[in-house]
């Protein structure tokens, strides 16, 4: 058959399926009508969804930005503060600027950005010596954010440090272990500040020998590591400590 033919039978086949599509819709106008809105209405609901989505997550985003304003805003002498302004707030302490931004941060745990928000809130109320409040938050965040490629590691390790300041040792010592033998590629955190944490944990609970031994490993795998110089004082001092 040659190329002009199976043409002229395509343009047939053509013509005749759009007479049989417009003797049925004027047959029955209704289900084709109906098709169409139900068409265009799924159309409608997506893109409505969709921008819902895109709305909540710039409005969650924003609620981020403010808190972490709060969290870096300076504490001023000499001017009157200025705890409202949404992105460039000034304190007149830092006991203040730690409630703003807590608050602000309690805000922004709605919606997508609730992980960050809880694991900037427990750091927070960590640094500021609140250890119930740092814990819960940061339990949480370590949960929300267990499958985030780059948050995991930080947030698992942030909930160690809090465990271990709260004299919880073994809960500290499990959690830095993992995030030592953990594969650097799936889960990014890095090593040495990880054997840092480790050996801290080890030596508060009088595990000197593997706390050694942890350190040691800083000195020999790390050498340029800023924790390399740590590493070296704490072997010092526990060379000492055993003599």
């Amino acid at each position: 058959m040659d190329r002009r033919r199976r043409k002229q039978m395509k343009q047939d086949a053509f013509v005749e399926h759009t007479r049989t599509f417009v003797e049925r819709f004027e047959e029955n106008p209704r289900p084709w009508i109906l098709g169409a809105v139900a068409v265009v209405a799924v159309s409608l609901l997506a893109l409505g969804i969709w921008q819902v989505m895109e709305f909540r997550g710039r409005k969650a985003a924003d609620r981020l930005a403010r808190a972490q304003a709060a969290l870096t805003a300076p504490v001023v002498r000499d001017e009157a503060p200025r705890p409202d302004d949404p992105y460039r707030p000034t304190f007149a302490s830092d006991e203040q600027r730690l409630e703003a931004a807590l608050a602000r941060l309690d805000e922004a745990e709605q919606g997508p950005t609730r992980g960050i928000a809880l694991l900037l809130e427990g750091s927070a109320a960590l640094e500021a010596g609140r250890l119930d409040d740092a814990l819960a938050a940061l339990t949480d965040a370590a949960d929300e954010l267990a499958d985030d490629p780059t948050l995991a590691g930080p947030a698992r390790a942030a909930l160690a440090t809090a465990l271990a300041a709260a004299d919880r040792l073994d809960e500290a010592i499990e959690i830095w272990t993992g995030l030592v033998e953990a594969d650097q590629e799936k889960a990014p955190y890095p090593r040495d500040l990880a054997l840092a944490g480790l050996a801290r944990a080890l030596e508060t609970a009088g595990r000197a020998d593997e706390a050694r031994s942890r350190w040691q490993e800083i000195v020999d795998l790390y050498p340029n590591s800023p924790m390399a110089a740590e590493a070296r004082r704490a072997l010092d001092r526990l060379t000492a400590s055993a003599g």
